[in-house]
């Protein structure tokens, strides 16, 4: 806990009112990172009005932006990495192992089942939080996109503020490629389809969900292509052209093909018993782009759950690993 008597403050200009906090500070500290900044906000070391509040808070006039005026001590900050090395050995392993390519730009990881790209309520461990343990003696690493939680597979991480800013860029331009696999419930009437229904952000029974809202300015593409139909249920090729949050579940559970085991967007019965419905079978299969001039593909292998779904429903004549 920050003390009081240890704050600075900053003063709210006109220009400031209704913009969001990370936004903010992100001017006044141009040498940290968004990401950097984010974390600082949820771990209480930006406040507003001497109170903890979410990154996407919208300060007002009558605020006062506060943060602890002694910088971050580099010792404490290594003594914080040793903790976690320990805390988290397991885990920690577990990532570096499904790294998949590393050069002077880029770090490409297959992110397992289960674990969060970024911290958040109820969450310790993620992905975000051990970047200086996976990139020794790099503190400008630093993610630039995310997948969800439960999904697995392919997440680009920047060595460098240039190319963070660079690939952000290709992906607000859609000129990223990536493909998903999918399990879903039923049988798709088309082999081949596009989905064009915009996703917004709804509070439905006081919980957040993305939904399909036909007036929403959010535009939002998904391509898909079933390979192979048994027992139920539909292996998927899905190409997503745009990166809403929850895109790809939205958009399958809206032409009722929810994806198997998604807990939050698939309320159907899964009548098969020979399969495991308590995992999402969602993952990141395959991404490229052109960097400065330089072509890059990359592949995630399934995780062994995926695996086991695909043997047991009796899918065959697929090279998918």
């Amino acid at each position: 806990m920050i003390e009081k008597k240890s704050l600075a403050s900053l003063n709210i200009k006109k220009e400031d009112i209704g913009i969001r906090l990370d936004k903010i500070l992100l001017k006044k500290f141009n040498s940290l990172s968004f990401i950097k900044i984010q974390k600082l906000i949820r771990i209480g070391f930006f406040k507003v009005n001497n109170r903890k509040v979410k990154s996407n808070y919208k300060v007002n006039e009558a605020d006062k932006i506060q943060y602890s005026n002694k910088s971050i001590n580099e010792n404490k900050f290594k003594k914080d990495i040793s903790s976690i090395l320990i805390k988290y050995k397991k885990q920690i392993a577990d990532i570096k192992k499904n790294i998949i390519f590393e050069d002077n730009f880029l770090l490409v990881i297959n992110k397992p089942y289960g674990i969060p790209v970024q911290g958040g309520n109820n969450v310790n461990f993620n992905i975000d939080l051990i970047l200086p343990i996976l990139c020794e003696n790099n503190s400008s690493i630093r993610l630039v996109h995310r997948i969800d939680k439960n999904t697995s597979g392919i997440l680009l991480l920047a060595k460098t503020k240039e190319v963070a800013q660079n690939i952000t860029m290709l992906f607000k331009e859609n000129k990223i490629k990536k493909k998903y696999l999918a399990i879903v419930e039923g049988k798709l009437t088309k082999r081949i389809g596009k989905i064009t229904l915009p996703v917004t952000k709804k509070k439905i029974a006081g919980m957040e969900k993305m939904v399909i809202d036909p007036y929403s300015k959010e535009k939002a593409e998904t391509s898909y292509k079933v390979i192979d139909y048994k027992k139920g249920l539909s292996l998927l090729e899905v190409y997503p052209k745009t990166g809403r949050k929850h895109q790809i579940r939205v958009h399958l559970q809206s032409i009722n093909h929810p994806i198997l085991g998604d807990n939050k967007y698939n309320k159907t019965n899964n009548d098969n018993k020979e399969v495991s419905s308590e995992k999402m079978h969602l993952h990141a299969k395959e991404i490229q782009f052109v960097l400065n001039n330089n072509k890059y593909f990359f592949k995630a292998s399934l995780p062994n759950f995926f695996k086991e779904t695909i043997k047991k429903i009796n899918i065959e004549n697929t090279t998918y690993e």
